[in-house]
């Protein structure tokens, strides 16, 4: 287990492609240069595209000018939103042992794997794709790189 707290590889490259599109404005982004920049598969980012597009975060352009770009009103979406296009309904973290070794009557770790869970979803519904892209606008004209 990587950490506690963790979301899919295609959760993670679905919040970092909305992040670079919504740093980039309405500029149309090739697949291509997407792919490189997170330094992930082709193939892997065009389902993960074609999920996001599906779900109107995103739109894609066909041709040789095409690309894709973030819908109109995809920068009031949440990240919750972008999570659950990818993953489905967020579900609440109940136990970190794969193999249940207790009853589940009383958690072991006295509910602070819920309260951890109920935390994370409340940041990410409370989230805007704005509120990332002002923070990386911020982040870009006082010279820093973060995610």
């Amino acid at each position: 287990m990587a950490g506690i707290v963790s979301v899919s590889e295609a959760a993670s490259i679905a919040f970092h492609t909305a992040f670079h599109l919504a740093a980039n404005g309405n500029v149309l982004v090739r697949k291509q240069k997407l792919a490189e920049e997170l330094s992930v598969s082709q193939e892997h980012l065009a389902k993960i595209i074609q999920r996001m597009a599906r779900t109107g975060i995103l739109q894609t352009v066909r041709g040789p000018k095409g690309g894709c770009r973030l819908t109109e009103g995809a920068l009031s979406m949440t990240l919750l939103d972008i999570y659950e296009a990818i993953e489905g309904p967020y579900l609440q973290l109940e136990c970190l042992l794969q193999k249940k070794i207790c009853t589940g009557e009383c958690c072991l770790l006295g509910g602070m794997l819920q309260e951890m869970s109920r935390e994370l979803y409340k940041q990410l519904k409370s989230t805007t794709l704005k509120d990332v892209a002002e923070k990386l606008t911020l982040s870009q004209s006082h010279g820093e790189h973060r995610e």
